[in-house]
């Protein structure tokens, strides 16, 4: 069974679909119960870290997104939702939890498949697994 782990913002969100696409999608929600959200302080050196270390030819429109996400702008999804599967886990490492989180709204938002709902359903899972790592690494 697929699972879809969502925040109240998010769930609010998909309840708002057509049932007919929430039974056509056939998955289970759950709350997410992870806690281990970063703070700003930690977003942005994460982006730091990854745009001095990035590989010069991965082009100036990425560089410019790090540079602002290092400094504490917030994750543009148009952007991020384009992105090229190459790129995708350093930059949901940069945008963390709540980039994710942004990005499984809009999904939800704009879904119109089974296909929508189950992109978000990765996400929320790749999400939820990012925060119980990080909850276990801070807490033991």
């Amino acid at each position: 069974m697929v699972f879809l782990s969502l925040t109240a913002t998010e769930r609010a969100i998909y309840d708002k679909l057509p049932a007919e696409l929430k039974k056509a999608w056939g998955g289970k929600v759950v709350i997410e119960t992870g806690t281990a959200w970063e703070t700003k302080e930690e977003l942005q050196t994460r982006a730091r870290v990854v745009l001095e270390n990035m590989e010069p030819t991965l082009g100036e429109e990425l560089r410019s997104l790090l540079l602002k996400l290092s400094e504490g702008a917030d994750a543009p999804t148009e952007k991020l939702l384009g992105t090229s599967k190459q790129l995708l886990p350093d930059l949901l490492f940069i945008i963390g939890a709540s980039g994710m989180s942004l990005l499984i709204a809009q999904e939800l938002a704009e879904a119109t498949t089974a296909e929508d709902i189950a992109s978000a359903a990765m996400l929320s899972g790749l999400r939820h697994t990012l925060l119980n790592k990080s909850s276990t690494a801070v807490h033991g």
